[in-house]
């Protein structure tokens, strides 16, 4: 049986997209590694270390779906932040578990809040992510937030400036937040860890 070029191109695409999601996924966890050797992350037990493992497999595969086909998938997201939110008294009392708890809630509500006002620019999946990386800096620091919003926008709008430049896209082309959202949150841990 003779293997047609769109099966070759199939084929081709789906160990590109493979290739993505393990690439992301590696950037996460070492990044993941590095931002918890001098926090407060650190000193927390096993099951916390673990979800968060988990968390950045997620996350590198939500990245790599959403730059692919510009949408987030919903589940993943949520189910994951309430792992990571559940190993949180298992792994550390309860002493983490307000601060994660208040970060998921704050990067939520700004999420909610850019939706409403862009008029559903911010997709559904960009919202449904918010719990997971804002229970992520909340562990950190939950006023980081903040700092994780400033650097999702800056990067986003870096971002578009640039391939509008070059004439990739248009005012109008819609690109994916979510990428920008994950490297915020890397930024604002980084940020609570060594500040």
């Amino acid at each position: 049986m003779a293997v047609g070029p769109t099966l070759v191109a199939t084929t081709g695409r789906r160990s590109l997209a493979v290739l993505c999601a393990l690439s992301v996924s590696a950037v996460l966890t070492v990044a993941a590694v590095l931002l918890t050797r001098q926090s407060p992350i650190q000193n927390m037990a096993w099951p916390v270390h673990a979800s968060l493992g988990a968390a950045a497999g997620v996350l590198g595969v939500q990245v790599t779906i959403d730059i692919w086909v510009r949408r987030l998938p919903l589940r993943p997201s949520l189910v994951t932040a309430a792992i990571v939110m559940l190993s949180l008294p298992i792994g550390s009392g309860t002493s983490r578990w307000w601060p994660a708890l208040a970060g998921a809630a704050a990067m939520t509500m700004v999420s909610v809040a850019l939706r409403t006002l862009s008029r559903g620019q911010l997709g559904r999946g960009d919202v449904y992510l918010s719990p997971l990386l804002g229970t992520i800096i909340g562990m950190a620091n939950p006023w980081a937030v903040l700092t994780a919003w400033v650097a999702t926008a800056t990067l986003a709008a870096l971002f578009a400036l640039a391939v509008m430049a070059i004439g990739l896209a248009r005012r109008t082309t819609l690109i994916a937040y979510g990428p920008f959202m994950v490297a915020g949150t890397v930024i604002a841990v980084w940020a609570a860890v060594n500040g």
